[in-house]
């Protein structure tokens, strides 16, 4: 009895015990952001700032980011790579179906790499 509940023990705090951590501490630093966010808000209203004057001070303007393709090729390779591992397990395991997934993702990777090579042509213009 004991050895059968010792896996599904296992399973429940590693299954929903790190994901759940995870998002707490997540939670934590979205509400310890806001909070410093807020004692700023009200310390500049206690000195008297107007609403033109707080808004200058807290907004921040973003930078525009130059845009290129490389994220295609990098998302690819790495999709390729995942296949190509799958299809390594495959070869430990036999299985013909883990081979079908193999071969889908290596398919889903290249589909990305073309996906960079047909839009690099466009970024490269621009």
């Amino acid at each position: 009895m004991e050895q059968e509940l010792f896996p599904l023990a296992a399973t429940v705090i590693l299954g929903w015990g790190i994901p759940g951590a995870i998002i707490l501490v997540a939670i934590i630093l979205q509400y310890k952001k806001r909070k410093k966010y807020y004692e700023s808000l009200t310390k500049a209203l206690e000195l008297g700032k107007s609403a033109d004057e707080i808004k200058e001070i807290f907004s921040i303007e973003k930078q525009p980011k130059e845009r290129n393709c490389t994220g295609f090729l990098k998302g690819g390779i790495v999709v390729m790579g995942l296949g190509i591992g799958v299809a390594m397990i495959g070869i430990f395991v036999p299985d013909v179906g883990l081979f079908a997934s193999a071969a889908f993702v290596i398919v889903l990777g290249l589909s990305l790499i073309a996906v960079y090579l047909l839009t690099k042509k466009n970024y490269k213009t621009k």
